[in-house]
């Protein structure tokens, strides 16, 4: 399994989010890929 300190690339990102929703199902899976999503956006347009 990748661990997340293994993560370097948006390859590997999709690998280990592949792996989540295996292994706890696709709704933990969907929450997580949410919440990269929403701190992506976060760190690109930063409420000021």
């Amino acid at each position: 399994m990748i661990e997340i300190e293994d993560i370097q690339d948006s390859g590997s990102l999709k690998e280990w989010l592949d792996q989540v929703i295996e292994e706890k199902g696709e709704e933990d899976g969907r929450s997580i890929a949410v919440f990269i999503g929403h701190r992506a956006a976060m760190r690109v347009l930063p409420l000021t």
